[in-house]
């Protein structure tokens, strides 16, 4: 049997089965140990103690503390809490250092009070322990480093700087975290004056007072890898209260567009827009005030292909959710744009989420509804709310390991843009445009296989400095071959040339899920995870399964922006449209902008059913018009409506009734 038979029999394989086998060939090592610990050393399970597991951490094989909700963020917390909670017990002092910078904490320790707090180490169940791996200038990640070890040697003991961490993984295995989130205890010298010395470098102050009154600080003072919390938990000296310049010390969000292509009331907008673009102006050209209306009619040809704006598979936008919860924590707020959808699983009602629909964006500048995701993008600099520096991730794009906002933007908030030249060529317009205003030439726009830093002032000075480009794209209901895209080909070298974007790198990879090598490297990227972020490109419908089953191996913790799934279930016989219309407060694309307004019913005879009306507080009933109503078949009949929003009143779901589903519109 030659080697391309024994391949194409292994690519008729499931993924599911292709990883373990894979694993074997690989690492035949590393794997028949671990199944030889499993077998012959099982893990002694205790009423008291939590499960473990036998699994392969950093390299080699450890047992690791069972956790299905384990996190790269909840494991630094782990071994920060482990330390700090040990030493409070014996009475040691105790201090944390802050660092931008990497998953690993550091917590100071006198070292006149070494033995005390060592022994308060040593006795702590479930530790390992081990002396720092150095980087070398010519690596970026460290060197393999001794074996750790649950007790302490005697050489360990007299180390200026001694690392803890408690193994832990999940059970399925494939998510493991070990010396990468440790805890770093540094042993400070005494000087004289009553003055601590640092080890080694960091970020604040490498001498600090003996005997200063401790202060708190919250987890997101302690590394930049955690999100804004007003908890302080960690104590610390007045010197590391503050953070340093190189902190980066300001928000970022993240936008992301995703259309339900499968919705069949979506379906039917589109091909009614279709069928209005065939003529001359169609009935959409209404929305186009004075003379725009004469060019949106010119440029109404009907494309041979109508691409969906951003996001269309459902499973792969909650798998995005779920790479952001892991790998990036630290994003204050997550912007949905939807064309009026929401997917079955998604929690509307959480904080740091926000539904944001195409008309409620567009606000009447551009033909609705509007299939052209150039003209979405020509906004998102406007959504409410949104911060100043922001991640705008294009279709199919994942986090792909833990980063930091310094991998995107430097302390400064200066952004990191990639510019390669392996990209595709620009378009003939996006190059005039650049070289009217810069007198330069440019060839390949921004990569579109990684998350990309922007700027809302950025964009915003774009659409001031090219109006009638912008004008021109918004009044296109449908993608045309002149159009450009403001964010992934004109911001990049828009600010570069403007200086207030610099060159960056980032690691990143795009797999062809039609390729047949692409099952190879999904594997090597699901055992190395040493990707920042990764792309699945989607030529063809039948390889969507190998999608699924490499994002639930990769990305195995459910976010907290998802529903149970007995509240899924209950919403699976409604449409994304009819989800929006339900769960979002007022109805997306139908409150006016201005003042507040008040929901009351129309006065309508005893026969004819209740419509709402939209009514801003100023103004009389009798001078304004009733509202689109929503499906009359959304309100369930068995439910007494709500005097003021005609919705059903809040109250617990019956998971047996899909109507008692009710919300509130979100942001």
């Amino acid at each position: 049997m030659t080697a391309t038979t024994q391949g194409r029999r292994y690519a008729l394989l499931p993924f599911h089965r292709q990883v373990p086998l894979l694993r074997l060939i690989h690492h035949p090592g590393r794997v028949t140990l671990c199944w030889l610990a499993r077998t012959l050393r099982p893990p002694r399970h205790r009423t008291a103690e939590p499960i473990h597991r036998w699994t392969i951490v950093d390299g080699r094989v450890v047992s690791a503390v069972v956790d299905d909700d384990v996190t790269p963020l909840a494991a630094h917390q782990r071994n920060l809490h482990l330390v700090t909670a040990a030493l409070t017990r014996a009475g040691v002092d105790h201090f944390v250092i802050p660092a931008s910078s990497g998953l690993r904490s550091r917590v100071g320790v006198p070292d006149s009070a070494r033995a005390a707090a060592l022994q308060a180490l040593d006795a702590t169940a479930g530790l390992l322990f081990a002396p720092p791996t150095p980087v070398r200038p010519d690596q970026t990640y460290p060197v393999r480093g001794p074996r750790p070890r649950p007790r302490l040697s005697r050489r360990w003991r007299r180390a200026p700087v001694l690392r803890a961490f408690q193994p832990v993984t999940g059970s399925s295995g494939e998510l493991a975290y070990g010396a990468t989130t440790a805890c770093d205890i540094e042993f400070w010298s005494t000087q004289e004056g009553g003055q601590l010395r640092a080890p080694r470098p960091n970020e604040c102050a490498r001498v600090v007072p003996a005997d200063p009154a401790p202060v708190r600080v919250a987890e997101s003072d302690v590394t930049a890898f955690a999100p804004d919390d007003p908890i302080a938990p960690h104590l610390t000296r007045p010197a590391f209260a503050r953070r340093s310049a190189r902190w980066p010390n300001f928000p970022v969000d993240l936008v992301c567009c995703w259309t339900d292509t499968t919705d069949p009331r979506w379906r039917l907008r589109r091909q009614r827009a279709l069928a209005g673009s065939a003529g001359s102006a169609g009935p959409a050209s209404a929305a186009v005030p004075g003379p725009e209306r004469s060019r949106a009619a010119r440029h109404r040809p009907t494309p041979p292909t109508v691409p969906a704006i951003g996001w269309t598979s459902t499973e792969e936008l909650r798998h995005l959710l779920r790479s952001v919860h892991l790998h990036a924590p630290w994003i204050r707020r997550i912007f949905l744009v939807t064309a009026g959808q929401v997917p079955t699983w998604l929690d509307v009602e959480h904080p740091r989420l926000t539904v944001v629909d195409h008309r409620d964006l567009l606000d009447g500048r551009a033909v609705a509804p509007t299939f052209n995701p150039y003209a979405i993008e020509s906004t998102l600099h406007d959504i409410d709310g949104l911060a100043e520096r922001f991640l705008y991730l294009p279709d199919g794009v994942f986090f792909g390991r833990p980063v930091t906002r310094e991998t995107f933007f430097h302390a400064n908030g200066v952004p990191k843009l990639v510019l390669t030249d392996d990209a595709a060529p620009v378009t003939e317009v996006c190059r005039q445009v650049i070289l009217d205003q810069f007198d330069r030439t440019v060839d390949a726009p921004a990569p579109t296989d990684l998350p990309l830093p922007l700027r809302r002032c950025t964009l915003a000075e774009i659409c001031a400095s090219v109006p009638d480009l912008v004008d021109r794209i918004r009044c296109h209901q449908f993608a045309q071959p002149d159009d450009v895209s403001l964010v992934r080909t004109l911001h990049h070298p828009w600010s570069f040339l403007r200086g207030t974007g610099v060159p960056g790198e980032l690691r990143r990879l795009t797999a062809n899920l039609a390729d047949r090598a692409t099952p190879l490297r999904l594997h090597r990227l699901l055992d190395e995870r040493d990707h920042d972020a990764f792309r699945l490109v989607h030529p063809e419908p039948r390889v969507s399964q190998l999608a699924d089953d490499f994002l639930t191996r990769y990305l195995p913790v459910r976010s907290p922006y998802e529903v149970a799934e007995e509240v899924a279930a209950t919403r699976a016989p409604f449409t994304a449209t009819e989800l929006a219309q339900r769960l979002l407060r007022p109805p997306v694309g139908r409150f006016p902008a201005g003042p507040l307004v008040r929901l009351v019913p129309a006065e309508l005879g005893p026969a004819e059913p209740a419509p709402t009306e939209l009514v801003p507080a100023e103004l009389a009933p009798a001078e304004l018009a009733p509202a689109e109503l929503a499906p009359a078949e959304l309100a369930p009949a068995a439910e007494v409506p709500h005097q003021e929003t005609r919705y059903p009143d809040w109250r617990e779901p019956d998971l047996s009734r899909p109507e008692a589903l009710a919300g509130r519109r979100c942001g």
